[in-house]
């Protein structure tokens, strides 16, 4: 559903049914994307906020159900798979709370258009991004179809902000500070000690009065050193690290700083790859790669930001092993993105040519402090970027690195 260089706009579908009963049900809105060169292969009416119904319109006709995976994925509440095998009658409990039935409307036991997905909540469907993913085997892979619609709270318009993303120069370390359409920031890493004021400075001058979201790709100091700081100076309403174990005091502290802080923390034991997390109401924020285990660079908590216009990959200092993993859980699934957080500050043991082929981004950032003693970045990935005519920016050259969603609009 997302692509380079399209145009995409949101269609809003409010459809109010009055039933009945002894109550009315809280009414809501429900947003769809749409593409005016690709028709959207569904179309969803929301009975309430207890209630969607996706009628299938061109996703696989003619694809025997006895193969097809649905897998639903609800904002903070994980996954949950279905495969059709396991019979069409009745409605399975695919998600805590969350009922999901398939309706095949001619009964010809195929994938057809006019097919429908009920999703139901007896308690109501929790507001954000929803996704229902469909599968099906195709020659010798897997097709994969993202059905996306956002379940908005009553009253609540459509969002007209943009996506930003500000990757802000804090010397050799890793500060991404990302302000959501929903108005909603959320800092990815926290930089190196060196780097703190100059962080603290950074979030105060661009406004931020909270975080809902402090994220740790994982336990390095270049990544983490701001982040007990950060905390004593805003209200961080919830934190994400890989749960990686580290003996260093400074980690200590920041663990110590969270503890404080009182809000959810949420680790490789409550996350897997294809999550998505309940952060905005507008964009994805998915799990691409995350590890407890291992080196800690390649245990990175990877993490795709997107929104119908724009996409952008974070991959902390993920190299070339944990790259590899990426590829070969995702090489079936279009991940094609436009910017791409460069892994590792650049250095040669990142970014490798399988992994770049894969996602394909149109624009490369690199974190990097000047002069660093790494010798960061790397030329081979500085000329393998350049061999793919993907534009680079550094932050030891340019500073701060601002990507605005109307580059890609």
């Amino acid at each position: 559903m997302r692509g380079k260089g399209r145009a995409l706009v949101a269609v809003l579908i409010v459809i109010a049914i009055i039933l009945a009963t002894a109550y009315a049900y809280n009414r809501g809105w429900l947003s769809l994307p749409d593409d005016e060169h690709t028709p959207i292969p569904y179309q969803a009416t929301m009975v309430n906020e207890r209630e969607v119904s996706l009628d299938i319109q061109n996703v696989g006709a003619g694809v025997d159900l006895s193969t097809v995976r649905l897998t639903l994925y609800g904002p903070g509440l994980g996954q949950g798979q279905w495969r059709l095998s396991g019979g069409l009658d009745g409605a399975v409990d695919l998600l805590p709370g969350i009922d999901l039935s398939y309706q095949d409307d001619n009964g010809d036991g195929k994938l057809s258009a006019g097919d429908g997905v009920t999703i139901y909540s007896d308690e109501g469907l929790a507001h954000g991004v929803w996704h229902l993913n469909v599968a099906y085997p195709c020659g010798s892979g897997e097709f994969n179809e993202s059905l996306r619609f956002q379940i908005l709270p009553t009253g609540v318009e459509p969002f007209e902000d943009d996506l930003t993303v500000y990757f802000l120069n804090v010397g050799q370390g890793d500060a991404e500070l990302v302000h959501t359409s929903d108005g909603k920031w959320v800092l990815i890493d926290a930089g190196p000690g060196a780097g703190t004021d100059m962080l603290l400075q950074q979030l105060e001058a661009h406004g931020v009065d909270r975080l809902e979201a402090l994220i740790i790709s994982h336990p390095h100091l270049d990544h983490y050193a701001g982040a007990d700081e950060v905390l004593d100076a805003y209200e961080v309403r919830s934190v994400y690290h890989p749960g990686l174990a580290s003996s260093a005091s400074s980690f200590a502290k920041f663990l110590d700083a969270v503890d404080a802080e009182g809000c959810p923390v949420y680790t490789d034991e409550h996350l897997d790859p294809g999550d998505y997390l309940n952060i905005s109401l507008s964009e994805d924020f998915r799990v691409m790669s995350i590890a407890s285990s291992g080196d800690s660079n390649e245990a990175s908590l990877v993490l795709l930001v997107a929104n119908q216009n724009m996409s952008v990959l974070f991959t902390g200092d993920l190299g070339e092993d944990g790259e590899a993993l990426f590829v070969e859980q995702w090489r079936n699934i279009d991940v094609d993105i436009d910017v791409l957080k460069v892994g590792h500050h650049g250095s040669r043991y990142s970014s490798t040519l399988e992994f770049i082929q894969l996602i394909r981004p149109e624009h490369a950032v690199i974190e990097v402090g000047a002069d660093n003693s790494y010798g960061h970045p790397h030329g081979e990935t500085l000329n393998l970027f350049a061999e793919l005519e993907i534009k680079v920016y550094r932050t030891d050259i340019d500073g701060d690195v601002l990507i605005e969603q109307t580059m890609f609009s």
